[in-house]
């Protein structure tokens, strides 16, 4: 978006969604603000994984967590 924001969509399987919860919900088309992060700069998505690189440096990630 360019503000920052990170908004995503989809299953929350393995809280992929990045709300917080970890619950199994029908697909949704509507994006969800992912609230904790207001500062990101570049965004990478896997199947049911989340990263956001900050400013700053810091890395945040959510969702699936398979291999570590």
């Amino acid at each position: 978006r360019g503000n920052g924001r990170v908004v995503c969509w989809g299953t929350q399987r393995h809280g992929a969604l990045g709300d917080g919860s970890n619950d199994d919900r029908a697909f949704s088309n509507t994006p969800q603000g992912v609230k904790s992060i207001r500062d990101a700069v570049e965004v990478a998505v896997g199947t049911s994984t989340v990263c956001v690189l900050r400013r700053g440096g810091k890395v945040s990630c959510w969702g699936g967590n398979s291999f570590g």
